[in-house]
């Protein structure tokens, strides 16, 4: 079917991707589309937060469009306490040694039920940016390793709302150790503020006092107390 009567929308159809075409962000991100020859339809950049990030499947476009692509594997895993690890080499037509780099991602990440495959993941996208000379940007499967990008916003609203559960105490030991609201964190800090609020669930469970306590009987009925302080995250 020949598509050659329609006139195309583009920037309807960045809306529909949720990016706005006055955007200096989204416009940011289109000037690299222009020298990477990558398709936001694709999913081969997307914004995370207001940046321009390459996906994995970006980077292998890349790769695959400049002919000189020669393969790539995973040579090395393993794992230490607190990440799991992968080492990737990415072969290239045009010269002799591949380009090997060694990727890792946190046990406590906001993935972390898929850790070794995220660490895999790492690996293949910082070997093929270093192979095929993808500059100036960074890559959406690093970003928690990235000391400036931001936590997943998905991960920043649970954390939110488990500490608004816990209530005042627990928004403000959260806040004298990490020192700005979840929303705020680094992807860097993401494991560490996921375990900090493990530990204050734990103690939270280990001090409950029994059911109703913080309740106030009147005449044979249950009445609730002051109404709970509203959210500061």
């Amino acid at each position: 079917m020949s598509l050659a009567h329609i006139n195309v929308d583009e920037d309807a159809v960045l809306k529909t991707l949720g990016l706005n075409p006055r955007d200096p962000n989204t416009q940011a991100l289109l000037l690299i589309c222009q020298r990477y020859g990558l398709d936001p339809l694709l999913k081969h950049i997307v914004l995370i937060q207001g940046r321009p990030y390459v996906t994995r499947d970006g980077y292998l476009h890349v790769a695959h469009q400049s002919g000189k692509f020669d393969g790539i594997e995973i040579v090395e895993e393993g794992e230490t306490p607190t990440h799991w690890w992968a080492k990737a080499s990415v072969w290239r037509k045009d010269m002799k040694r591949p380009f090997t780099y060694r990727g890792r991602y946190p046990k406590r990440g906001g993935n972390s039920q898929f850790g070794p495959e995220m660490a895999v993941k790492c690996a293949e996208v910082m070997a093929l940016r270093r192979a095929f000379n993808v500059t100036g940007i960074a890559a959406a499967d690093e970003r928690w390793d990235d000391p400036d990008g931001r936590i997943s916003p998905q991960v920043a609203s649970a954390l939110a709302e488990r500490l608004n559960a816990l209530g005042k105490e627990a928004r403000q030991a959260f806040l004298d150790r990490f020192r700005r609201r979840p929303a705020d964190l680094t992807a860097e800090e993401e494991g560490d503020a996921i375990e900090f609020v493990d530990q204050l669930e734990a103690e939270a469970s280990e001090s409950a006092e029994p059911e109703a306590a913080d309740e106030e009987v009147v005449e044979g009925e249950v009445v609730d107390g002051p109404p709970a302080e509203e959210g500061m995250f």
